[in-house]
This record gives structure tokens, sequence and C-alpha cells, in this order.
């Protein structure tokens, strides 16, 4: 019974947590990854740090 509260406690937190960060990120407020996608966007990143380090 304790462990199905403690889950269901998380679980609610979550939620929350979700509501409150609804809306926070903003398209315009990010045109790289609007231009790039976010998978080309982390793909350039990582290829630079790449080149950066090694």
């Amino acid at each position: 019974m304790v462990k199905a509260t403690r889950k269901e406690l998380k679980r609610i937190q979550f939620l929350q947590a979700l509501r409150e960060a609804a809306g926070a990120w903003k398209d315009e407020d990010h045109p790289e990854l609007v231009e790039k996608g976010t998978y080309q966007w982390v793909r350039e990143l990582r290829e630079k740090e790449h080149k950066r380090c090694c």
C-alpha cells in the first residue's frame, strides 16, 4: 500500500510539473531549432565539440 501511494504521489507531482512548464518553450525564442530541426542542431553541436576536443 505504501509503495502504491508513493508511486501515485510521484505521478501527481510529475503531472503538476508538466502543467506548470506548459508553454515555457517558444519556437520564436529558438530560431536555430526551428530552421534546422532539433536533430540537425544537436548533431552539429556534437560535431563541433568532437573537432574541438579530438
